[in-house]
């Protein structure tokens, strides 16, 4: 189970010491998430080095200016494969639709790689203490939807003392994504029939015939729509979502056919669990 780290909590230090004293406490901070909650990984940035963290340093440049001892206790909480890209694979392309603002800190719309991945992949951000913003158990950013709609606000948990660590909300919210278990449809296969939607195009005769083996699955509980054409992918999961919905694609016809699958996913590892178990039983 992994944390990420919200990198726009660099923001705002003044000097390289202030910097040093925060990125150790966190660091003491992510040993008990450790401990307490079971978390095996923190993510960071890939551009780490490249990032500003001072008013004048960027990561880099900061770990240059300082002794062997305090450089090796941060190059052993921050630069430990995998990077957040790496682990995002497929949704890279996600965290581009997030953007946080602040007027405290004079943000007016500022991209959001930590905190966006948190909302994608269902985890809880780590943040640096150097505002009393990143000290806050949630945090609110904004989600970019289509052009016509209001952006999305959408909330992450976030974890940067003691006290919110310990919290009942921070606590129960750790205590479901680590513990997995499944819960069956409780829906009959005619009702899941009448639940199977696609959009008025090429391939529906292939789609409904799938959709019509794919519902038998306990866990799946329609479709809520076809995808567009991907013809040049081989996986069968393209992509799989928090709130319960995977994108399957079926890879071994020429026009790439897919669906949006409803399942009964309550959170990221639920329904990556139930996406697993339909690519072992229905991929070819």
């Amino acid at each position: 189970m992994n944390l990420v780290f919200n990198e726009l909590s660099f923001l705002e230090h003044k000097n390289s010491n202030e910097l040093l004293n925060n990125f150790i406490a966190m660091g003491v901070l992510y040993d008990r998430a450790k401990e307490i909650y079971g978390f095996t990984h923190l993510l960071f940035p890939t551009n780490l080095s490249a990032l500003q963290v001072t008013d004048n340093l960027n990561f880099g440049e900061w770990l240059g200016y300082l002794n062997t001892k305090e450089r090796n206790k941060i190059t052993a909480i921050a630069f430990r494969k995998p990077f957040l890209t790496d682990w995002l694979d497929n949704k890279k392309c996600e965290i581009l639709k997030y953007y946080f603002v602040s007027t405290e800190l004079n943000i007016v719309q500022e991209y959001c790689d930590g905190l966006a991945t948190a909302d994608i992949m269902d985890i809880p951000s780590i943040s640096l203490t150097n505002h009393e913003i990143w000290k806050n158990k949630k945090i609110d950013i904004f989600k970019q939807t289509t052009e016509n709609e209001n952006n999305e606000l959408v909330s992450v948990f976030n974890i940067a003392t003691e006290e919110v660590l310990v919290c009942n909300e921070i606590n129960n919210f750790c205590q479901s994504i680590s513990t997995i278990n499944l819960v069956p449809s409780n829906l009959s296969f005619s009702e899941k029939k009448q639940n199977i939607h696609f959009r008025d195009d090429h391939g529906i005769d292939v789609l409904q015939k799938f959709a019509e083996k794919i519902i038998n699955n306990d866990y799946v509980e329609g479709v809520l729509n076809s995808l567009p054409f991907n013809g040049k992918t081989s996986r069968f999961i393209k992509q799989i979502f928090k709130n319960g919905l995977i994108e399957i694609v079926l890879h071994w016809e020429d026009a790439g056919y897919g669906m949006v699958l409803k399942t009964t996913g309550r959170n990221y590892k639920e329904t990556e669990k139930i996406a697993n178990i339909l690519k072992e039983e229905f991929d070819k």
